[in-house]
């Protein structure tokens, strides 16, 4: 169902463009949702550039619904469109984790290293066993507890922690610098509530709530700070 407006009703153009949280790059082939909250629903794919284009868009609040597949859906909430042209912040939308992925150790090795030398991990192992595809009973050590990351120069920026090989409990990632960038908790794998985005100064732009059900929710006035 489209969106309905009266000849004379004021109308806005939107645009916006869509990218990748983790790494930057845009994002094609993504469906920007727009729902009105009074009723009716505009749907349009993000081009090769990850841009998209709306047109007549009658003022007023609207949900806006983000979803591509491999990606955690994005829901905003409290979009208030009352200006002829509106340009969207940046959408940023996040990969799907893969469900119970085994991160496999090497030998008893609780740290590995770059190629000059420096360290690039430490933690603890877990012996771990499971089945092969023919039913061979096998044996390997997984990552187990807090995990620590290090740049090349030496500073670290990365805090993971693994349950059984499985990413579960709090995730941190810092800048070179130490600066806080994000914070949150994995659940079996999976993102689960509060995550927190921060700025260069180290402050918090803004926070996404991942649901049980994956899908990111969050406030536009939030996101906007």
């Amino acid at each position: 169902m489209g969106l309905v407006c009266s000849a004379h009703a004021q109308t806005s153009t939107l645009m916006g463009k869509v990218f990748d949280r983790a790494n930057g790059s845009i994002v094609d082939s993504t469906y920007i949702i727009l729902e009105m909250a009074t009723g009716g629903q505009l749907t349009i794919q993000t081009d090769g550039n990850g841009e998209y284009f709306f047109t007549m868009i009658p003022y007023g609040s609207y949900l806006v619904k983000v979803t591509k597949h491999g990606y955690h859906p994005l829901i905003i909430e409290g979009v208030e469109i009352h200006r002829d042209t509106f340009k969207f912040p940046n959408i940023k939308i996040s990969k799907l984790s893969r469900k119970g992925a085994i991160y496999i150790g090497t030998g008893n090795s609780n740290k590995t290293y770059y190629e000059s030398g420096k360290l690039r991990s430490e933690g603890a192992y877990k012996p771990k066993t499971y089945k092969s595809q023919s039913g061979e009973k096998l044996a390997n050590e997984v990552p187990h507890g807090l995990w620590r990351f290090y740049s090349e120069s030496g500073a670290m920026i990365e805090e993971k922690t693994f349950k059984t090989g499985i990413l579960h409990g709090s995730y941190r990632k810092f800048s070179e610098k130490g600066e806080p960038l994000v914070q949150g908790t994995y659940k079996f794998g999976i993102r689960s509530g509060q995550w927190f985005y921060y700025n260069e100064k180290g402050q918090v732009e803004y926070s996404v709530n991942f649901k049980t059900d994956g899908v990111e929710r969050l406030r536009f006035v939030e996101w906007m700070r």
